[in-house]
């Protein structure tokens, strides 16, 4: 069903429902099980720190909401910067204009807002349970239910990623079995099942669907025809590593990248399954970095958030490792984007969102 709300006064939303859209049936795809394995994987490298990388000056703007733990960050065509506000009573989803001012739309209390995804034509596409929504600059919101269990609620539509035609796709991780589907801005639905729970999705310019699957430590590639081939990295019981967790993947040219969270660790896997990691060095020795943001720039430098160490880094295809430090103190980094000139921060117990300067 689709539906559509304005928000009240700006700053709140209330629901309209509208006739409810066709849904196309859902895709019978096959899917080729766990080949192959590694693809090749080589053993995870040390990366290289700079020795003294260009301070990164931060311009920091702050949710009017307070404690509303501005989360994921994406950037729209007409140069906002999009971001949820994931911990206030009532979820938000904020932009900040060209012009530097800052606007909310506070949605209902009873509601979870996920992923986020900016659209080609400006607005952001979001989740929701189990639904997708479009929202633009003035408010108006369109929601798109995605069809399925009798008990949508138990449903989780995590992280969206938008292709060349303008359709979503987005990750189901919901406890009756994992899919991805893509969503098509007229309304209709196509899904399939996947082996595990995925969570983050990127798509490929040549239109394959990356996607993580945390609890098996594998990514997954779907291909235009369907096919789908798993990339698994280690064991989870890998004594050497046993705290590997793949959870957020971004798509550079021509790698796709990942952050390995438990595993202090970033990857990149070439098109064709060949994956290369590196070790990260932490503030502290042994202590868990906790990866939440990843994003990649037109120079296919990967940037990310190290949200336990208050800091952003850079990482090199040559494998240069760059780490700057986050202003605020106790702020933990979250969600990160970049444009071909500036690279936007969220910080999440700050309660801020922060623009610096490519250096």
């Amino acid at each position: 069903m689709m539906a559509c709300y304005n928000s009240c006064s700006g700053s709140s939303a209330s629901l309209r429902i509208k006739a409810p859209v066709a849904y196309a049936a859902l895709l019978a795809i096959a899917v080729v099980g766990c080949t192959p394995q590694h693809g090749p994987s080589s053993a995870p490298s040390s990366a290289e720190p700079a020795k003294s990388p260009p301070a990164l000056h931060f311009r920091t703007y702050f949710a009017h909401t307070p404690n509303s733990g501005p989360a994921d960050i994406a950037l729209s065509s007409d140069g906002a910067a999009w971001f949820i506000e994931a911990n206030s009573p009532r979820s938000s989803i904020a932009f900040i204009d060209p012009n530097r001012k800052l606007t909310e739309f506070k949605f209902p209390a009873d509601q979870r807002l996920g992923g986020i995804a900016a659209a080609a034509d400006g607005g952001l596409w979001f989740s929701n349970y189990d639904s997708i929504g479009f929202i633009t600059r003035s408010g108006h919101i369109t929601m798109f239910s995605i069809p399925g269990h009798e008990h949508p609620r138990l449903r989780t539509i995590d992280n969206l990623a938008v292709d060349r035609r303008g359709g979503v796709w987005f990750t189901d991780s919901g406890s009756f079995g994992g899919a991805i589907g893509r969503l098509t801005p007229d309304g209709s639905v196509t899904e399939q099942s996947i082996e595990g729970n995925p969570f983050d999705v990127a798509v490929d310019l040549n239109g394959a669907v990356w996607f993580t699957l945390p609890d098996r430590n594998t990514i997954g590639k779907r291909s235009m025809t369907g096919r789908v081939v798993y990339y698994k990295l280690r064991t989870r019981n890998d004594e050497a590593h046993p705290r590997d967790r793949i959870l957020r993947i971004a798509y550079g040219k021509p790698y796709i990248w990942f952050l390995n969270d438990g595993g202090n660790r970033i990857g990149r896997i070439s098109e064709n399954g060949t994956i290369v990691e590196y070790s990260v060095p932490g503030r502290r020795d042994f202590a868990e970095i906790d990866f939440s943001g990843i994003a990649v720039d037109k120079d296919d430098d990967a940037w990310f958030t190290e949200s336990f160490d208050d800091r952003v880094g850079r990482f090199k295809p040559s494998g240069e490792l760059d780490q700057y430090s986050y202003p605020l103190p106790f702020a933990r980094p979250w969600g990160i984007a970049v444009s071909h000139h500036n690279i936007w921060i969220t910080a999440n117990a700050a309660n801020a969102v922060s623009v610096a300067r490519m250096p």
